[in-house]
């Protein structure tokens, strides 16, 4: 059997990994900003594969200003 990481540590990684997320709909607004519409919608596919609910949603409502 392979040891498992300490339960903490598990809690970290989903923290670090959310703060990410959370980085890159930052990224995604200064995109969409600038107008780079192509670049904000692979930000904003990554987050929706990826993020919590709340993520996913602010990414779609982001998502629908680029239609």
């Amino acid at each position: 059997l392979t040891p498992r990481p300490p339960r903490s540590t598990l809690l970290d990684i989903r923290r670090q990994r959310q703060m990410c997320i959370r980085d890159r709909l930052d990224l995604a607004r200064a995109y969409l900003d600038m107008g780079d519409h192509e670049g904000t919608r692979g930000i904003l596919e990554e987050v929706i594969a990826e993020g919590n609910d709340e993520q996913k949603q602010e990414a779609s409502e982001l998502m629908e200003k680029l239609d």
